[in-house]
C-alpha cells in the first residue's frame, strides 16, 4: 500500500469520526495536510517515483494535458517522434530508454502555464528551437556521439522546456 493511499484513507476516516461524534477535529486536520504538502514540496519529495510512471512502447508520442500532471516513460524500439501539449500541466516525458527508428526525430513541445522535463538518451544529438515568452526554454543536453539527432521545437509560455540527457 502507497504512502499517499494510507495517508488519504485515514484523513478520510479521522473525518467521519469528527462529524459522527461532533468533534471539532477537521479544524485541525485541514492545516495539518497542507503543512504536510508544504513540508514536501519544499524537501523535493515526490509523492510519485520514476519507477511507478506508466511505461509506453508507441512509435508516436501524441500528448495533450490539461490541468494534470503527465510522467511517462518511452520504452519504444522503433521511435519516430511526436507532439506533446500541456496547458496548465507539467510532468516529465522520459525518451532514456527509445530507440530511434531514423537518425531524425522531429519532436515538438508546446506548455503554457506548466512545466515539461524531456528526458532524451545519452547518445544523441539535439537541436532544439524554442520560444520562451514569460518562461524559459533550455537545452541542458551535451553532444552526442549518434547519428542520431532528435529535433525538438516548441513554445513556452508563462512555463518551461527543459531538455536533459539521461
Amino acid at each position: 500500500m502507497s504512502t499517499a493511499r494510507l495517508a488519504i484513507g485515514i484523513f478520510l476516516i479521522l473525518i467521519g469520526v469528527s462529524a459522527l461524534f461532533d468533534l471539532p477535529l477537521f479544524r485541525f486536520l485541514f492545516p495539518l495536510l497542507i503543512i504536510y504538502i508544504g513540508i514536501r514540496i519544499l524537501s523535493g519529495q515526490r509523492l510519485e517515483t520514476d519507477d511507478k510512471a506508466p511505461r509506453s512502447t508507441e512509435d508516436i508520442i501524441n500528448e495533450v494535458v490539461i490541468f494534470s500532471e503527465m510522467d511517462k516513460i518511452i520504452k519504444s524500439e522503433n521511435f519516430k517522434g511526436g507532439k506533446i501539449v500541456a496547458l496548465f500541466a507539467g510532468g516529465r516525458i522520459n525518451l532514456a530508454q527509445a530507440v530511434a527508428a531514423q537518425d531524425d526525430i522531429p519532436l515538438e513541445v508546446i506548455v503554457i502555464f506548466g512545466g515539461l522535463k524531456v528526458i532524451i538518451p545519452k547518445g544523441w544529438k539535439v537541436k532544439s528551437e524554442g520560444v520562451a515568452i514569460f518562461g524559459g526554454y533550455e537545452n541542458k543536453t551535451s553532444g552526442g556521439m549518434s547519428e542520431t539527432i532528435a529535433h525538438i521545437k516548441g513554445s513556452a509560455i508563462f512555463g518551461g522546456v527543459q531538455i536533459v540527457s539521461d
